[in-house]
């Protein structure tokens, strides 16, 4: 919603544009990528089409690939040991 603020002549002196809840928006989805949860980042974004949240969706929605193709070809975060961090000690 814009809102406009005129002077006396009638000229527009200020636009105020309220999009407080696209910038929300944008903020849950980077809570999501911040979490590594690409997917429900990209998706969060689906209606973006400002060129940041677009990028982000864009570059959320390669990263949800490229670690399910590392999660299906047996690649893991735990080290490579396959024991898992609860091993980490012992």
């Amino acid at each position: 919603m814009a809102m406009e603020e005129y002077d006396n002549d009638g000229g527009v002196l200020s636009v105020v544009v309220d999009n407080s809840g696209a910038d929300d928006i944008y903020q849950l989805a980077k809570s999501y990528f911040d979490l590594g949860e690409y997917r429900r980042c990209a998706y969060a974004l689906k209606d973006a089409s400002a060129p940041l949240p677009t990028f982000v969706r864009e570059y959320a929605t390669f990263l949800a690939g490229e670690k399910s193709k590392g999660q299906s070809a047996g690649v893991s975060d735990d080290g490579g040991d396959g024991k898992g961090l609860s091993s980490a000690g012992q």
